[in-house]
């Protein structure tokens, strides 16, 4: 097998790809290759020509960066079921590692334990609009990392800049649309603020659940209604205390194996896939593609623990 790391320098220290070397080189019999992604959105090229290069050779490809490197890099693989797909989490986020349970997000940190992981039948979401692993969202989450995107310049005074920024005014300046979903056999339609379905268990610093099954083949739905001021404040502390998943009072809830949204006002919808941004839409339809996916999980962790 040959394992190929695709890094993020971004999401990362600039002096991860050394450490790497050095970590890697420790690990007897091991072949591997290292690449550097120079632009945001690079990964997706270049797993396509990782693949054409490696095309006799069985493949384990390492995401090092966060959510939307990892997106980015699946979105590059026509059959995800030929390959075997590793996260080093180096990104803020890194939502899906936590449908693992929080005490094992360090244990996919251990390259020497990721390296003799397993790979284990992990669901997906399949989008008009692309794929996801974690989640696709609408509203303040979307317009979050529009503004984050906005603010990417301010990174050199520190990695968390953008994001404080963004969050803020993402809050801040977003208003809710009406929206009709239909979730499975069920339908929906009103003014929502925030719009989640989600493959794992968490959404950035918003944990939904305790945990997730991620190969039940079903996925979970999240519909926050219109919030005036005084909600959006109790649903931000909410959010900070993680404790979302008890608000029954804040969310519609349930779960279901396909999902759709669009906008009833007429205008086009931007869906945010794992932190990435797509290009507007009419509407967004969604399935939950069950145990399409070779997932390591490293040496010492099991699914159901």
């Amino acid at each position: 097998m040959v394992h190929v790391f695709i890094l993020n320098p971004y999401a990362g220290s600039q002096f991860f790809a050394d450490d790497l070397r050095k970590k890697l080189e420790q690990i007897k019999d091991l072949k591997y290759f290292i690449f550097n992604t120079r632009h945001a959105g690079d990964e997706t090229e270049l797993v396509k020509r990782i693949l054409r290069f490696f095309d006799e050779e069985k493949l384990r490809i390492y995401c090092c960066g966060g959510s939307g490197t990892l997106r980015n890099i699946i979105s590059g693989i026509d059959n995800l079921s030929d390959v075997e797909i590793a996260f080093f989490p180096c990104g803020m986020g890194n939502s899906f590692l936590k449908s693992f349970g929080e005490k094992n997000i360090e244990a996919f940190r251990n390259i020497e334990n990721l390296v003799m992981g397993e790979a284990v039948l992990v669901d997906y979401i399949k989008t008009s609009s692309g794929i996801a692993l974690n989640a696709l969202s609408v509203g303040y989450d979307q317009s979050i990392i529009s503004e984050v995107n906005k603010f990417r310049g301010l990174s050199l005074l520190g990695k968390h800049v953008p994001y404080i920024l963004g969050i803020s005014h993402g809050f801040l300046l977003t208003g809710s649309n009406s929206y009709e979903l239909t979730m499975g056999d069920e339908k929906y339609s009103g003014v929502c603020a925030q719009i989640i379905y989600t493959n794992g268990c968490a959404l950035g610093a918003i944990k939904l659940a305790e945990r997730a099954n991620v190969t039940d083949g079903m996925g979970s739905y999240f519909i926050c209604p219109n919030l005036n001021i005084f909600k959006l404040q109790r649903t931000m502390r909410f959010m900070f205390r993680k404790e979302l998943s008890h608000r029954e009072d804040f969310f519609v809830m349930g779960q279901c194996d396909t999902f759709s949204v669009r906008r009833t006002d007429g205008k086009m919808l931007q869906v945010d896939l794992d932190g990435e941004l797509q290009e507007p839409c009419e509407e967004c339809s969604a399935e939950i593609i069950h145990e399409g996916l070779n997932f390591v999980i490293p040496k010492g962790v099991t699914l159901d623990e």
